[in-house]
């Protein structure tokens, strides 16, 4: 299997994204905000299967709906999905799946609030004026 990192239109990443996609894949929607430092980590290994002198390497899909809100530093873990208009906040260390319109934060992190389902507003600019 190919990695592939699949990215939506009006999504925003910061300075020095981390995406290890090693034989798996990443997919990131629509009209998401990534912070600075976030590290998207498909990789892992088995805790108690070797080959050789190395234990066993896996990978698991990550996948971040649209509007998802990532903070600076967030550590998004193997296999986990993040549902649409989620935030996470910054530094949060991601183990399981985020409900949508859901806030998470901490290490690992866990549920602090529903949040209300995004409001969409549509923009139009002319020479670097928008209204």
């Amino acid at each position: 299997m190919l990695a592939s990192i699949n990215i939506g239109t009006g999504t925003y990443i910061g300075r020095d994204l981390r995406v290890s996609s090693f034989k798996s894949t990443v997919t990131i929607g629509n009209n998401c905000q990534i912070a600075s430092d976030v590290s998207l980590e498909t990789n892992t290994h088995k805790l108690n299967e070797w080959s050789g002198p190395l234990r066993i390497r896996y990978q698991k899909p990550i996948v971040i709906r649209d509007g998802v809100w990532i903070g600076a530093r967030a550590l998004i873990l193997p296999g986990v999905t993040i549902g649409e208009n989620a935030v996470v906040a910054g530094g949060s260390v991601v183990t399981n799946d985020v409900p949508a319109n859901t806030l998470f934060g901490g290490s690992p992190a866990r549920f602090i609030r529903h949040l209300q389902p995004a409001m969409t507003y549509s923009f139009t600019c002319l020479a670097g004026i928008c209204v």
